[in-house]
């Protein structure tokens, strides 16, 4: 289950890249529902980037098939990235 944060947010990413008439939700299958292509999952993983100021690896992008699989993609590089920021602080307060 991603954080209820980062699905709003992801959710109004995807949004953009779909059709009005599309309805955006979790299990919004990219393809079929959303009707994204390669192109769009890729503008959906830079804007998703700058959004959560994160770096989404492209073998990621392409195993995503639901927008719930984008949010859990996103909640685990963030939380990578926490850990590693808290790692790297707790190694510079070590040197000082």
């Amino acid at each position: 289950m991603s954080d209820p944060f980062t699905l709003t947010r992801v959710t109004a990413i995807v949004g953009r890249h779909t059709m009005p008439q599309v309805a955006v939700h979790p299990a919004a299958r990219l393809c079929e529902d959303l009707t994204l292509d390669s192109l769009s999952r890729v503008s959906i993983a830079c804007d998703c980037d700058e959004a959560f100021q994160i770096a989404l690896p492209d073998d990621a992008v392409a195993e995503w098939q639901t927008l719930a699989d984008v949010a859990r993609a996103v909640d685990a590089l963030r939380a990578t990235s926490s850990e590693e920021k808290e790692a790297h602080h707790g190694q510079a307060q070590e040197i000082a």
